[in-house]
């Protein structure tokens, strides 16, 4: 197949806005490509290798730029591209802007400059790049370049726009995985469950596709599993441990593990009173947007250095510009109604992520009408009707306040070629801020008119409300608070006003606004939020300035509103250089934010990283999550499984930083060994790992995806105990515990035993508990309702402490297991006791406060006076008799010491009932 058909065709796909014409173009494709169906199937997602493979390009935006630059001819530069990037915002539309072909640059007398008239096929895309992935060492950058050059030097305008977006897995043309999946059955007419299990044990787009057609169902029912290819990893979503039981007999309860949260110092976020600014500019005490709407303080900011081999992805959607992120960080991830905070590497790009609709309580409401008064008592008074709010829209893009001379002068630009709208907006100044005709003047200058004229009241009010620091000239605008309760109407006619004057429209009818105003571009973002109306919001630059560009959605194809979130299509997501500095400045911070009332910025550090582990009987290959082999770097892993493996397997599992006691170390520890390429050994004694195994995919030559998870348990068990087993099958009557690398599965229908299970992950220093249906099978890269990371809390109350109980072994000198109670009349009733969510070193700090009001002591039991109030997390409220109140909070944990309360402020027994029935 020629590149320029795949490129027509990709033309078409990414011009058609509905989702099932957009299946039936790629299926038309993968029916056409022939011989290159594998590379078709993958070029159409954006891919050069298939799923599983961990091959990158490894070539950055600067190489890339560098290539069109030299392809375009001898007066064009990399500076010249990345300029026209800022300018244009997108790289495959840049590359269509340059003319191609016959450059006599470096290399244009070798294979790599496309010395000849024939026409760029996909196969040669396809192996030119395989060429340049594998060019390594000394000179491979210019080797890469060379060979792009080759490319970019044979291409057509559109063939360019789609090349230079495969390069850098732009490709952004409405195609993900299932779309490739349906594609595929319906080519071939073959079912579509069929393509989806042959997906999910091949991870390989192209070779399914080409098997559907050459081999059809027989061909597909035939693929297995291949110990030494990795396969996605099963997700979970949220869930609680009530509704867990409700929907099964019982729950297989497992320990998770989970890593920290970092995010990058440039990383954008919202505030409530800056607007969109970078992590790194945040302060405590600031509010800044949280998962759930609301704003909230900033209670906490931790900053340490980027580990020298943590991974760094460059990030983008639709709803906002791209932005640096560290793995370990959890983005929301949406999916029919529910959500799931995942891990950044662990988010594919064919997941849609969720934001907030905001919830916004502003201090104020517009007013109805103004009446504005000069010193000499003179009054105007009008109406803020439709009219007026388009006025304030293009004053704020393109108006002005000048105080010169004292004159209160306002005014508006328009460019000469827009003589109409001038006289609309000359009507809007007289008829609706009554300002006499022969008061609004002209100014003509060359290229665009200023109409102005003199009104002091209004003056002061636009200044007031719509300036931020000054009062003469155009630039620092802002909107006031009360903007937030605007009605639909009148945010429509601010719009339009802006639109009209900062706005412009492309060839291919998107529509943007254009400003330099950072705060004004992402709180108009938010506000139409409330509205139903998604804007697009980019960082650019063009001439050394920054932009902040709104792009006003024209559908709802890679943004939507549901169930109150704004549901947003990944645009891109690269993990980036660490050998190029202006990928990632090994300078970099990352920041924690701990915030107040919502627990999505608090980060724990808990030591974890997931890994799958394939044994071909003789070899061992260890995978990370994101399937990027990791051997070399984890040797102890390596050597678990020849002293313990005696036939071919895949197990998921999961791999664990601990210290010399076997106690987890925190995320970044882990960081440090599963990057590690060199001096191994050295990093092996500085920090060591344990492997711990919750799942069989594959035994002894059978796949068990199909069987349930209790089957593929019991499989794991017998293989882990082979090696120190008499019997056959591993079941000589060990102890699971005494199992080495056997994640402990517990099946129960009693809360109170998954509680004490949950209790027990977290004194081990893990996050907490899984919850899984015992009869679920095993699904690659699915997120379901058969695995459950269990929910945080999701409400708190505050209680006193009556009691307390010493601890034992380490903690003999601490007080915990603390006793609960809260208010009823002028005495105070039990409803439960925490001992979770609280580490040595706070327990030392409670010991310390609680101390001094120690009224008895029995044995390990302590009595409290009434005087320090906890805030806990809950996860509900049952009756219960063996607490005086005659509630318990179920799964209760510390979340902190109330110091700005005193037990007559805690919480009342009438609020926990009114809280029960809710």
């Amino acid at each position: 197949m020629e590149f320029a058909t795949f490129a027509d065709r990709a033309g078409t796909i990414d011009a058609e806005p509905a989702d099932l014409e957009i299946v039936a173009h790629v299926r038309d494709l993968l029916a056409a490509a022939d011989d290159e169906i594998e590379v078709v199937a993958r070029f159409v997602q954006g891919r050069v290798f298939p799923a599983w493979d961990s091959t990158t390009l490894d070539i950055g935006p600067s190489a890339c730029y560098e290539a069109i630059a030299r392809a375009a001819g001898q007066n064009v530069s990399g500076d010249d591209v990345e300029e026209r990037l800022a300018d244009v915002g997108e790289i495959g539309d840049v590359a269509a802007s340059y003319e191609f072909g016959g450059q006599q640059g470096l290399g244009a007398f070798t294979d790599d400059a496309g010395g000849t008239d024939d026409d760029l096929t996909v196969r040669e895309v396809a192996d030119t790049l395989t060429e340049l992935a594998a060019a390594e060492g000394s000179g491979s950058h210019d080797r890469k370049v060379d060979l792009l050059f080759g490319l970019f030097n044979r291409a057509s305008s559109e063939e360019a726009r789609y090349l230079a977006r495969l390069v850098l897995s732009e490709m952004r043309i409405g195609v993900g995985e299932g779309t490739v999946r349906d594609a595929i059955a319906a080519a071939f007419e073959v079912p579509e469950d069929r393509v989806e299990r042959a997906l999910q044990v091949s991870n390989d787009y192209g070779r399914v596709a080409r098997i559907a057609r050459d081999e059809g169902v027989a061909g597909l029912d035939a693929m297995d599993l291949a110990v030494g290819r990795p396969v996605q990893a099963m997700l979970a979503q949220a869930g609680t441990v009530t509704d867990a039981l409700e929907e099964w007999d019982e729950a297989a309860v497992e320990w998770k593990y989970d890593g920290a949260r970092c995010i990058s110092g440039y990383t954008p976020i919202y505030t409530r009173e800056r607007g969109q600014i970078a992590v790194r500019d945040v302060e405590v005490g600031d509010s800044v947007l949280t998962h759930e709407g609301r704003f909230r303080e900033i209670v906490a900011k931790n900053r340490r250095s980027i580990d020298s081999k943590e991974k760094v992805f460059e990030f983008s959607t639709y709803f906002g510009t791209e932005f640096k992120i560290t793995e370990g960080h959890e983005m929301l991830v949406y999916d029919s109604g529910d959500t799931e905070w995942v891990p950044i590497e662990d988010v594919s790009e064919n997941e849609t992520l969720a934001f907030p609709v905001p919830t916004i309580r502003p201090t104020s409401t517009p007013p109805d009408r103004l009446q504005l008064s000069t010193i000499d008592n003179y009054t105007k008074e009008f109406e803020l009707s439709p009219s007026f709010y388009r006025f304030l829209g293009y004053w704020v893009g393109d108006g002005s306040t000048n105080d010169y001379n004292g004159n209160n002068r306002i005014g508006l630009m328009f460019s000469n070629t827009d003589a109409d709208l001038l006289e609309e907006y000359r009507s809007i100044v007289v008829d609706a801020l009554g300002i006499s005709p022969e008061n609004v003047h002209t100014y003509d200058h060359g290229s665009a008119t200023d109409i102005y004229w003199t009104d002091g009241p209004l003056f002061k009010w636009l200044c007031e409300n719509f300036r931020k620091n000054y009062q003469d000239g155009w630039r620092d605008k802002t909107v006031p608070d009360w903007f937030w309760n605007l009605s639909e109407d009148q945010f429509d006619a601010f719009l339009t006003g802006w639109e009209e004057a900062d706005g412009y429209e492309d060839p291919q009818g998107r529509r943007y606004i254009t400003t330099k105003e950072r705060y004004l571009a992402s709180v108009i973002q938010l506000i139409g939020l409330t509205f139903g109306r998604i804007f697009g919001i980019r960082r650019v630059r063009k001439n050394d300035k920054t932009y902040y560009r709104l792009t006003i959605s024209q559908s709802d194809r890679y943004a939507r509103i549901e169930d109150d979130f704004v549901v947003v299509d990944i645009l891109s997501k690269t993990e980036l250089s660490r050998k190029n500095p202006r990928e990632v400045d090994p300078r970099q911070k990352v920041y924690n934010l701990q915030v107040a009332e919502d627990e999505s910025y608090c980060v724990p550090l808990t030591a974890v990283h997931n890994c799958q582990l394939h044994f071909d009987g003789e070899s061992v290959s260890v995978f990370s999550r994101n399937m990027e082999e990791v051997t070399d770097a984890l040797p102890e892993v390596v050597e678990f499984a020849d002293e313990t493996l005696e036939a071919p397997a895949i197990l998921d599992g999961e791999v664990v930083a601990v210290d010399d006691d076997g106690s987890p170390l925190p995320f970044q520890e882990v960081l440090k060994r599963f990057r590690r390429k060199h001096d191994v050994a050295k990093a092996r004694e500085d920090v060591s790992v344990r492997p711990v195994f919750f799942d069989c995919l594959h035994a002894g030559g059978e796949d068990l995806l199909a069987e349930p998870l209790t089957t593929r348990h019991d499989r794991l068990r017998s293989v882990l105990a082979a090696a120190d087993s008499d019997g056959d099958d591993g079941t000589d009557g060990t102890a699971d515990a005494d199992i080495e690398g056997l994640s402990l599965l517990r099946l129960t229908d009693d809360p109170d035993e998954i509680e004490s299970i949950d209790a027990d992950a977290l004194e081990a220093g893990h996050e907490g508990i899984m919850l899984k249906d015992p009869e679920s099978t095993y699904s690659p890269g699915r997120r379901g309702k058969h695995w459950r990371k269990r929910k945080p809390d999701v409400e708190t109350i505050d209680c006193v402490v009556t009691g307390a109980e010493w601890g034992e072994g380490r903690r003999a000198t601490f007080l915990g297991t603390f006793e609960l109670a809260v208010r009823a009349g002028d005495e105070f009733e039990t409803v439960g006791k925490v001992a979770t969510g609280i580490t040595d070193e706070k327990l030392e700090e409670l010991t310390e406060l609680l101390e001094p009001h120690i009224a008895a002591e029995d044995g390990q039991a302590v009595d409290l006076e009434p005087a320090v109030v906890f805030e806990v997390g809950y996860e509900e409220i049952q009756s219960s008799p063996t607490y005086s109140s005659g509630y318990a909070l179920r799964f209760p944990r510390f979340q902190g010491v109330r110091s700005d309360k005193d037990p007559e402020g805690a919480d009342s027994l009438e609020r926990l009932e009114r809280l029960r029935d809710q």
